[in-house]
């Protein structure tokens, strides 16, 4: 747990220094455009600082040996349109456009709503971090895929789901390593199943649910 919270710190550096940063300019800024401009770089980096903060808390409930998950049957694509709606304005700023398709919009699951909603969180933003075109989020049979195509070359596919795994350079500065990470952890917690693939540059996380 200490080189966790230690490693966690080490990149909530980042973020709070560049915080400072531009609340100094924010403070000086001539003119309103210039200050819009700062206050959207906060607010981005306030963002990342949340998350990672999320991701911390996640990690340290589900590896609590006294933890334990009420299941409950889930009715899957409310749910996801749901937390889709929530990231709206970050979709639109990225130009992301989600595509889902679902054979059965009907389809229901064994799971815990607040831990099925923060692996939803948590593959939207991954795909919002590191994603460079539209989001195809694909339903079939006990599956459901999250498609996009990354930026990153040297992405080790094989690692994806390790703690503190973030690929290349970009993925410093506004990510923790830990949200594919908890994404497994929670599948894991439900009784559900989790794999990768990465192929032509597009990237494939797909959960297998517990009916």
């Amino acid at each position: 747990m200490q080189i966790l919270i230690s490693g966690v710190s080490h990149d909530m550096r980042t973020p709070l220094t560049s915080i400072q940063g531009y609340l100094d300019l924010l403070a000086d800024a001539k003119n309103d455009k210039e200050k819009e401009r700062y206050v959207e770089i906060i607010r981005f980096r306030l963002q990342s600082l949340k998350n990672m903060l999320e991701d911390l808390f996640a990690h340290s409930k589900l590896n609590d040996s006294e933890f334990s998950v009420e299941m409950e049957e889930i009715s899957i694509y409310p749910l996801l349109c749901k937390t889709l709606a929530s990231y709206y304005y970050e979709f639109k700023q990225k130009k992301i456009e989600p595509n889902i398709v679902f054979e059965n919009e009907h389809l229901k699951c064994m799971g815990n709503t607040e831990l099925l909603t923060r692996v939803f969180q948590n593959l939207i933003s991954n795909v919002l971090k590191h994603g460079s075109k539209d989001l195809i989020i694909r339903q079939r049979g006990c599956q459901i895929s999250f498609t996009n195509r990354i930026m990153e070359d040297n992405l080790e596919i094989d690692k994806i789901f390790d703690r503190f795994y973030k690929g290349d350079i970009s993925r410093h500065d506004h990510s923790s390593g830990l949200g594919l990470a908890n994404v497994k952890a929670i599948a894991e917690v439900m009784g559900w199943g989790v794999s990768a693939t990465c192929e032509d540059k597009k990237l494939s996380i797909i959960l297998i649910l517990k009916q």
